[in-house]
C-alpha cells in the first residue's frame, strides 16, 4: 500500500512538473493514520506528515505516515519574447567599360598606288584626275559598352582628309593635295535614355565636309562596321603619300 500510494505520488510530481510556465512550484502530500489522504500547494501536507512521525518516534513509536514534497523555481525571460529580424545590404560595384577588338591587324589601311590618269593622249581636263573613288571598310565582332558612353569619329586633318605630303607648289586651280573622305559607322544599339530597351541599326554618318561627329548610346554590345569612301575630287591630285589618321572611339560618360 505504501509502494502504491508513493507511485501515485511520484506521478502526480511529474505531471507538475511538464508545466510549460516560468516561475516556481511547491506542493505536498500526506497520508496520515485516522485522517487519510492529504494534498495541496506547498509544504504544509508534507510538514503535517512530518509532525506527525515526529510525534510518533517522540514517543518510541515507529513513523506512521507518509508524505511527499515537491518544488522548484526557475528564472523568468530577461526581455520581451517573440520574433527576431536582422536586414542586409548587398552591395558590389561593376566597373565601366568600352571595348572594340581590333586584334594585331595592321591599323595603316593602305590603298597602295590611287589611280590618276596618266594618258597623254586623252586630253588637257582628264590629265592628274583620280580615275575612281576609293574604299575600304572595317569590321569588328566585338566593340560595345556596359554604360552610357559616345561613339565618336574623328578625322584628326578634319575636314582636308587625307593629305599629300607634297612639299612643292602648284596651280590652285587645277590640282589640289588632300582628298576628303567619308565615314559611314553601323551597330545594334541603344540611344540614351533609362531602363531596358530594344536593340535597334544605330548609324553614324562624317560626310566629306565634317571633322568629325558622335553619337551617345545607352549599353550596347554587338558588330560594328565602318565604311570608308574616298570620292574623285573636282581637281587634279599633285603627287605624294595621301595620308590622314581616323580615329573610332567609344568612351563611357
Amino acid at each position: 500500500m505504501k509502494a502504491y500510494q508513493l507511485i501515485a505520488g511520484v506521478a502526480a510530481l511529474a505531471l507538475s512538473a511538464t508545466a510549460a510556465s516560468a516561475g516556481s512550484f511547491s506542493q505536498s502530500a500526506a497520508h496520515l493514520p485516522i485522517i487519510g489522504s492529504i494534498s495541496g500547494s506547498g509544504q504544509g501536507s508534507a510538514l503535517v506528515g512530518q509532525g506527525a512521525n515526529a510525534v510518533s518516534t517522540f514517543f518510541g513509536g515507529e513513523e506512521v505516515a507518509s508524505w511527499i514534497s515537491a518544488s522548484g523555481s526557475v528564472a523568468n525571460n530577461i526581455g520581451t519574447a517573440g520574433n527576431a529580424q536582422a536586414s542586409f545590404t548587398l552591395r558590389g560595384e561593376v566597373s565601366q567599360d568600352c571595348s572594340f577588338y581590333s586584334g594585331n591587324i595592321n591599323t595603316v589601311l593602305n590603298f597602295g598606288q590611287i589611280g590618276i590618269n596618266t594618258l597623254d593622249n586623252g586630253g588637257v581636263d582628264d590629265a592628274f584626275d583620280m580615275v575612281s573613288a576609293a574604299n575600304a571598310s572595317i569590321e569588328t565582332n566585338t566593340a560595345g559598352c556596359n554604360t552610357r558612353n559616345e561613339v565618336r569619329i574623328t578625322k584628326t586633318n578634319g575636314v582636308a582628309g587625307m593629305k599629300s605630303n607634297y612639299a612643292g607648289a602648284f596651280d590652285g586651280a587645277q590640282f589640289q593635295a588632300n582628298l576628303p573622305y567619308k565615314v559611314d559607322a553601323t551597330w545594334t544599339g541603344v540611344p540614351a535614355g533609362a531602363g531596358s530597351a530594344t536593340a535597334s541599326t544605330q548609324t553614324l554618318t562624317v560626310d566629306t565636309t565634317e571633322a568629325g561627329d558622335l553619337k551617345v548610346q545607352g549599353a550596347w554590345k554587338s558588330h560594328f562596321n565602318v565604311n570608308i569612301n574616298v570620292p574623285v575630287p573636282s581637281k587634279s591630285l599633285v603627287s605624294g603619300t595621301y595620308q590622314d589618321t581616323l580615329t573610332i572611339e567609344l568612351a563611357a560618360i
